[in-house]
């Protein structure tokens, strides 16, 4: 299993994304194939991979949609990608 970290503030306040670095230094055991972290606005979000398939070694994370906004972070399995995908678009 991956590991996770995030600070989101609903407010306009900055997020120190040393403080995301420092969650992930502190659980090397989930992050043996290297983490990434990324910041916005008022979030910062992390992920330390634990690559079990080739697709989860070439998977980039955190995620940022530029034009919806949208940041995603995630250790999971998504079935029915494309499916999700078109009904979220409203196709």
């Amino acid at each position: 299993m991956s590991g996770i970290a995030a600070i989101i503030y609903w407010d306009s306040q900055a997020v120190d994304e040393s403080a995301v670095r420092r969650m992930l230094a502190s659980i090397p055991h989930r992050s043996p194939d290297g983490s990434n972290s990324a910041s916005g606005k008022n979030c910062s979000m992390g992920f330390a991979r634990l690559s079990t398939t080739l697709r989860e070694r070439t998977a980039v994370q955190p995620l940022h949609d530029e034009q919806s906004g949208i940041w995603l972070v995630g250790d999971l399995r998504l079935d029915n990608r494309e499916d999700l995908h078109e009904e979220l678009l409203g196709k």
